[in-house]
């Protein structure tokens, strides 16, 4: 998961080439930044073979409370097996 991204009139003109039938959706963004822990917009599977845009809450639980973990890797995941950590 990366760490943030930003929204903007070009980011949604790219983005409703790919997706016309959500730019009613899409208008209601707001611009700037959206990092972890923030309602995002997510794409999902609608009705059909259609796509939707729901929000969704952007990180995963992190092993402290109340932390999310950013820019968790398979390989180091593995060669640590979850016990490996950073000291403070």
């Amino acid at each position: 998961m990366c760490g943030r991204y930003f929204w903007n009139d070009d980011a949604e003109d790219e983005f409703l080439e790919d997706f016309p039938d959500l730019t009613g959706a899409v208008r209601r963004l707001r611009a700037g930044d959206y990092t972890p822990g923030m309602s995002a917009p997510a794409l999902a599977a609608g009705t059909g073979s259609g796509v939707c845009m729901e929000p969704l809450l952007w990180g995963f639980p992190g092993f402290d409370k109340g932390r999310l973990l950013i820019n968790a890797r398979a390989g180091q995941r593995a060669s640590t097996n979850g016990t490996k950590r950073r000291k403070r």
